[in-house]
């Protein structure tokens, strides 16, 4: 509960600091500011906010986690909806423990929907955890639209992603035992 009431705090911070306007259709990653790192790093082990602004030809917003273990797609069940109008946020963030557990925050219109996430990772994968966001800007469409990362290696294997694309993604899949990734898709449910 306590871990939930500071993403709550996170949220409203991040919503002031962020309102500088944005091209419609289109969603970007948001640099936080040093302010914004350092409240994170209380509640959570790692943290990607986008930005979105859609035109009324979008209403409905979908967000999933899928799961990857040594490149091949396992699961994609964890996913949340929320009905949004024009400007709003997509806030996820991670947990500093053992196992993959997760936030995901819509905000939008002075709203903000949250869920939880959590997958147990098996103890006798020793891995390394790093992520990132995967695109900077992108063009709001009914397409998946990547978000953002969480990849384990064994210290055994190389990295090789940068984690610029998605594309580049699926060269490099292979590399990692287990990796988590966060898309978003804006679609018309009238």
């Amino acid at each position: 509960m306590y871990r939930l009431l500071l993403f709550l705090i996170m949220i409203t911070l991040l919503l002031v600091a962020c309102s500088e306007g944005l091209e419609e259709n289109t969603i970007k990653n948001v640099k936080l500011s040093d302010l914004d790192r350092s409240i994170s790093k209380v509640s959570s082990d790692q943290m990607s906010v986008h930005e979105f602004n859609v035109s009324e030809e979008y209403n409905w917003l979908e967000v999933w986690v899928e799961k990857y273990v040594d490149g091949e797609l396992v699961e994609d069940d964890f996913k949340f909806s929320k009905g949004v109008e024009s400007e709003g946020h997509i806030i996820f963030s991670t947990d500093r423990d053992d196992n993959f557990s997760f936030n995901i925050g819509i905000t939008n219109n002075g709203s903000v929907g949250t869920s939880h996430g959590h997958d147990p990772i098996s103890e006798d994968r020793e891995v390394t955890s790093f992520g990132w966001t995967i695109n900077d800007e992108m063009v709001v469409s009914e397409e998946e639209l990547p978000l953002a990362g969480k990849f384990y290696i064994n210290e055994e294997r190389r990295m090789g992603f940068s984690g610029n694309t998605l594309e580049e993604w699926d060269d490099y899949k292979d590399d990692y035992d287990l990796a988590y990734i966060v898309k978003a898709r804006f679609t018309n449910e009238n």
